[in-house]
């Protein structure tokens, strides 16, 4: 025999996921954080009421007087906000050749360098496969033990793997540019069609925090990934002279031009 289950309101609703949740700052606790010097007084930005035909809002936490006055935006306003700051920030192809370029400037990396760590690369390698060959011969000669040829072995061939696997500085901060410009690209390509979930993963993998102004309605800074800070700085050197609508001063806060268009005061 069945025995009927009342269903609940909650069981027909979608999974509630906010995808900018945890990196969403309040502007005004934020500041109030610097200006008392305690991170403590930093709050974030929650989802709330998130259903089939509502996005919901982000809203900020109950409690606590900050001095701002508008306590929730809606999901859609703060996210569209955050897509055209991706957008912004997103470059062409072209533009990563000129990063790139600039990034061996920012290094001090010359060619006769770059040439002096291929030949070191080169004859390391080289010296591997003698030492290599030379463990082989002792271990056939019997002038060593299995034991001790295996773990020559293994030592010469993690060697090895280290010098295959070597790269310059410069062209580590290239792949990093290159990934920074992908993953940019990638929020700004793939969020309109991509679920909330897939949109967290986005906006998390490339950004630390996001401070947003409840009053205002805007993203006032930003904060990206450790590994994709040198983007930012390289970037801002590209358009330093140019009409570019964002501009960047080399510090770890980022303060943006308007996603709407218009000029925000930098930091």
């Amino acid at each position: 025999m069945r025995y009927w289950q009342p269903l609940h309101v909650w069981d027909c609703l979608p999974d509630q996921i906010y995808p900018l949740v945890g990196l969403l700052y309040c502007a005004h606790c934020d500041q109030l954080a610097t200006q008392q010097n305690n991170p403590k007084l930093r709050s974030r930005l929650n989802g709330k009421n998130k259903s089939e035909t509502n996005g919901g809002s982000y809203r900020h936490r109950a409690g606590l007087q900050c001095g701002c006055t508008r306590k929730q935006v809606y999901s859609d306003d703060i996210e569209n906000d955050f897509l055209r700051l991706c957008q912004l920030l997103s470059v062409d192809d072209n533009a990563l050749v000129a990063l790139q370029h600039l990034a061996a400037d920012f290094l001090s990396l010359e060619q006769d360098n770059k040439r002096a760590m291929e030949e070191r690369k080169t004859a390391s390698l080289a010296k591997c496969q003698r030492r290599l060959e030379a463990a082989r011969h002792l271990f056939e000669d019997g002038d060593i033990d299995r034991d001790d040829y295996v773990r020559r072995k293994q030592q010469i061939e993690r060697d090895i793997a280290y010098w295959q696997n070597y790269t310059t500085e410069g062209e580590r901060l290239n792949a990093q540019l290159a990934m920074c410009v992908d993953a940019v690209t990638k929020v700004s390509t793939l969020w309109a069609g991509s679920v909330d979930e897939d949109r967290r993963g986005l906006a998390h993998n490339l950004f630390e925090e996001l401070i947003y102004d409840l009053d205002q309605k805007r993203i006032i800074s930003f904060r990206l990934k450790e590994w994709a800070e040198q983007f930012l700085i390289i970037r801002g050197q590209l358009y330093q002279n140019g009409n570019e609508r964002y501009k960047y001063a080399p510090d770890r806060t980022r303060t943006c031009a308007s996603a709407s268009g218009g000029l925000r005061s930098i930091h």
